[in-house]
């Protein structure tokens, strides 16, 4: 008797994401509510945008994560405001995106690829940066809407070490948005 060979799956993610504050991502978790009850939710301190992400990754590597740490740490931007202002379906999820172009997030989320590629450390093959913040997973027909803007000031970033198929997260490091020139946020 044949036993089938399996693949081992990956299980470590590493990725840079924006985190909306508690109130805001509990706001826009009690929202998506909407789009329920046969879907899986994200919950609210899960809610992020991707701004950089690597392929997975089987056995977790701990020297990218390492490197990664200091590509967070080089980085330097202005902190910006971030607003959510369109829900769209499709491929299996629904997501609040801009509808906008950001150019503090573009900036961003483009600061840290460079660095990251700078740092010769690969991004996951074939990612392109496309602004969203994941709601729920569920099929249904394409839509795309307007809605109510969930917005707030991005003032961080943070690494994100996600242990796929635990549900369980683990941030290696978090770095504040001072500035370009940080004197102009010292506070007087």
């Amino acid at each position: 008797m044949f036993k089938p060979v399996s693949t081992p799956m990956p299980r470590h993610r590493l990725f840079f994401a924006l985190f909306p504050p508690p109130l805001v991502a509990r706001r826009i978790a009690h929202w998506a509510e909407r789009y329920g009850p046969h879907a899986a939710f994200v919950r609210a301190d899960r809610l992020h945008v991707t701004l950089d992400i690597l392929d997975d990754h089987e056995v977790f590597p701990r020297d990218i994560a390492e490197r990664l740490i200091e590509v967070g740490a080089s980085i330097t931007a202005d902190p910006f405001m971030i607003e959510l202002d369109q829900v769209s379906c499709g491929g299996g999820t629904i997501a609040l995106r801009p509808r906008l172009k950001n150019q503090g997030l573009q900036r961003l989320a483009g600061r840290i690829a460079g660095a990251r590629a700078d740092a010769d450390i690969a991004g996951r093959q074939g990612y392109r940066f496309n602004p969203h913040l994941t709601l729920l997973y569920r099929e249904g027909p394409p839509f795309s809407e307007t809605v109510t803007p969930f917005a707030w000031q991005v003032t961080d970033f943070t690494l994100v070490h996600s242990l796929l198929g635990h549900t369980r997260r683990v941030q290696p490091g978090s770095w504040p948005l001072t500035g370009e020139n940080p004197d102009q946020y010292a506070l007087w």
